[in-house]
């Protein structure tokens, strides 16, 4: 298994949810972030729920890909092509937009309002970019593919797994089959000079909201909602991480790293990702399980199966309890966490064109 070089959003929190998980079921020496659900009887048998002290919060130093990148830009000879550098607010694109229209004449090329672009196209069956000039380039709050060069990917963008995020929860399909509610993120915090409050409430939260299919009673029931995370902008690194990344953006012949650091506090984690695989791994071979990465759905899966295995059996989860049989595969126990399914069936009928991974995928 290899992960998809694909997700700057793609997080070790599973590891973590899945050890503290382990603490609650098997040991008595550790205090684990969740606790068992109150009352324990009937739906919620054998399953926990995070602390009412505990929360998580998601931490970038960049705006998601996707529509959380498309906000208003001042495109003019003042503006400087390093982000560091770059100034933006929405004060001032209304000031020069509103100078623009009185001197059209004599400032066409020096003030010109522009959006930020993003390299994320427009899924298939939905809403499409215009490519237009200024503001008119891209269409906003539209489902977009994960940028990047080569063959089409069928990841969808940052900004868009981050939406979803807000509706199912961040603990995913396997670890609902323990936790009774979804983990929502508290808040989000960017670091850095490109943040546009709007764009992160429209990408994040917002365009949910303009759908017109209610969610059912019984899919609120068990936690699940559009949730709105606090938003915080931080606008500068340390002075030392400013000159840092300030001197590996600079210049025409910059590019992105595919080089990932993995790094998780417990169970205590520290991997060098290159490309999805292992640093070191051959990428022309087939990937093992050396060659995988901790974070991968094959490693998270077994973890999982592991954590089953120890648990004493009248304290295992009413979802998994004597079902071991024709639980065999990750697609299978996906399925078999009924409440996380359908609220995912629920989400999707607000998001039609999502791209999906087919089933022979998560046949392992």
């Amino acid at each position: 298994m290899f992960i998809r070089p694909c997700y700057f959003v793609f997080t070790p929190h599973h590891r973590y949810l899945i050890h503290q998980l382990r603490v609650l079921y098997t040991s008595k020496e550790e205090k684990s972030v969740f606790e068992y659900c109150d009352p324990p009887a009937g739906t919620y048998e054998g399953m926990c729920q995070l602390r009412n002290n505990v929360s998580f919060h998601f931490f970038t130093t960049q705006p998601p890909c996707g529509d959380a990148a498309i906000f208003p830009m001042v495109n003019s000879s003042l503006c400087v092509t390093n982000p560091l550098k770059r100034k933006i607010s929405e004060e001032s694109v209304e000031f020069m937009a509103t100078k623009k229209s009185r001197h059209d004449d004599d400032a066409s090329d020096t003030f010109s309002v522009d959006v930020h672009r993003t390299g994320g196209k427009c899924v298939v069956g939905g809403a499409q970019d215009s490519h237009e000039s200024g503001t008119a380039y891209h269409i906003m709050g539209a489902l977009r593919r994960k940028p990047g060069r080569g063959d089409p990917t069928l990841s969808m963008s940052c900004s868009d797994k981050m939406m979803r995020w807000n509706v199912l929860g961040i603990q995913g399909a396997l670890l609902s089959h323990f936790i009774a509610y979804p983990i929502y993120f508290h808040s989000v915090i960017v670091c850095g000079p490109l943040f546009n409050r709007e764009s992160m409430e429209r990408s994040l939260y917002g365009r949910l909201h303009d759908n017109d299919i209610m969610f059912p009673d019984d899919f609120k029931s068990h936690g699940y909602c559009i949730h709105h995370p606090e938003l915080w902008h931080v606008g500068k690194l340390s002075k030392a991480c400013d000159e840092a990344l300030e001197q590996v953006t600079e210049g025409p012949n910059k590019r992105l790293s595919p080089t990932a650091i993995i790094w998780c506090s417990k169970p205590l984690t520290y991997e060098i990702m290159v490309q999805g695989l292992r640093q070191g791994a051959n990428a022309r071979l087939n990937a093992t399980k050396k060659s995988s990465v901790s974070i991968c759905k094959g490693k998270i899966f077994q973890e999982v199966k592991d954590l089953i295995d120890d648990i004493p059996q009248h304290s295992i989860p009413k979802t998994l309890r004597g079902h071991k049989e024709c639980l065999q595969t990750y697609y299978s126990y996906k399925q078999a966490s009924t409440t996380y399914s359908q609220a995912r069936n629920e989400f999707l009928k607000l998001c039609p064109t999502w791209l999906t991974n087919g089933r022979e995928y998560e046949q392992f």
